[in-house]
């Protein structure tokens, strides 16, 4: 019986490997979403790894000139992170004129899209929205990235797939330098919103995740956007059940804040109907940040 389990089991394989990658695809490829559903229910039950994308290393910052990091007294911390929305995926880049920069790999780099630490090769949410808070506050930003495109909830407390690790050793690498973190800002739930039925097993997620990053990052709050758009019949308008489990968590957990509902963004602030165009990253820019201004501003004087 052995001798002929093995031959079935590397068939098995063979499919899921072919398979795994759609799971990536889910923000994009509305047929892979049957597949990657599949895929990612059997690898989950067999106990096999996804096909976990590569965490941006050392080489991501080649061609980037380092410079002086900001005063830790001075600096505001923001940790980003998510899925690709969250990444290099606007089609126009932004190079702050504020003082605004990065931690990466234990060194200070002018802020410049694409942002590293997070995968992509075009603009970012983040470097407009730096730029502004540095203008507005008066003080340098530091930012510390870390979003992968497609993921889950799940797979960021799945230790497999190193992309908690890889941001937090960032977080921790920054703290040793003095550099306390503000504020978390977190984008997710477009691949979720296409794979997920029950939506108590996907709050229990999302609040273990939430719970993670407080708990290792003591001085911070996160700041939990909502979103589901994305590309595909299914959620082109969004996904109610998930946006909603996503407010619902944010509102039960203590150091989460109920974030900017980026569904309410249509198409025309979209390239493909799930990832933010130039138009999309300045209206999400100015609805947040004077709210994080806001934030800021009461957490200094506290």
């Amino acid at each position: 019986m052995k001798y002929f389990l093995v031959p079935v089991l590397s068939l098995v394989l063979i499919l899921l490997s072919a398979l795994s990658g759609v799971v990536v695809a889910l923000e994009s490829d509305v047929p892979g979403k049957i597949f990657g559903q599949a895929s990612y229910a059997v690898r989950t039950t067999l106990g096999l790894e996804k096909s976990w994308q590569t965490v941006p290393g050392p080489d991501q910052a080649r061609d980037r000139q380092a410079v002086a990091c900001p005063d830790p007294s001075e600096a505001v911390v923001v940790v980003t992170g998510g899925q690709s929305n969250a990444a290099n995926v606007v089609p126009s880049r932004h190079r702050p004129v504020n003082d605004v920069s990065v931690w990466f790999d234990g060194t200070c780099y002018r802020a410049a899209d694409p942002l590293l630490g997070a995968l992509g090769h075009n603009g970012s949410l983040w470097s407009l929205l730096g730029d502004r808070l540095s203008e507005t506050l008066g003080r340098p930003v530091l930012l510390i990235n870390g979003a992968i495109g497609g993921t889950q909830f799940a797979d960021w407390l799945d230790a497999r797939s190193g992309y908690y690790a890889a941001l937090f050793e960032r977080v921790a690498a920054a703290g040793r330098s003095g550099y306390r973190p503000d504020l978390i800002l977190w984008h997710q739930g477009e691949t979720d919103a296409a794979v997920a039925r029950d939506m108590a097993g996907l709050e229990r997620e999302i609040t273990a995740l939430m719970d993670r990053l407080v708990a290792d990052v003591p001085s911070a709050q996160v700041y939990l956007f909502r979103a589901t758009r994305c590309v595909g019949k299914d959620r082109v308008e969004g996904v109610p059940a998930v946006n909603e489990t996503l407010r619902r968590v944010a509102a039960r957990h203590g150091r989460t804040i109920s974030g900017f509902d980026t569904d309410t963004l249509g198409r025309e602030f979209r390239w493909d109907t799930c990832h933010f165009n130039s138009l999309g990253r300045e209206r999400i820019v100015d609805r947040v940040v004077p709210e994080l201004v806001r934030y800021f501003q009461t957490a200094r004087a506290e």
